[in-house]
């Protein structure tokens, strides 16, 4: 499977929304697109600023996401991290991570917090 990592564009952002609110109702969570999913409402339009948006794109479309988004001048928190399940298994989510780190390091941060949701059930 052929992909590349970019920074996010405003043509992505439907993309992005289909899979990422999909995986989460795949797990039983309802999106919440005023709240915790806003970023994904918006995604691809925050270009290059504190917050940074990237996408592994394959077959001329956004198949991976992930966001940083500064805390202060050492720390930032990835949120979005999410590879569309047609897609897993290619690699895309190992180098989506890794092209996190490299921007996160070359703006200076030494720490990038990843969260996740829990599920009980």
């Amino acid at each position: 499977m052929q992909f590349i990592i970019r920074l996010a564009t405003p043509q992505d952002g439907p993309f992005v929304r289909d899979f990422v609110f999909a995986t989460l109702r795949g797990y039983g969570i309802e999106p919440d697109p005023d709240g915790l999913d806003a970023d994904v409402v918006n995604f691809g339009k925050a270009g290059d600023g504190p917050i940074l948006e990237l996408v592994a794109e394959a077959e001329a479309q956004a198949v991976g996401s992930v966001v940083i988004s500064y805390v202060n001048p050492k720390e930032a928190h990835l949120s979005k991290f999410f590879v569309n399940p047609l897609y897993r298994g290619y690699g895309i989510g190992r180098a989506l991570m890794a092209r996190a780190i490299e921007a996160g390091r070359a703006r200076g941060y030494q720490m990038l917090k990843l969260e996740t949701r829990t599920i009980y059930q």
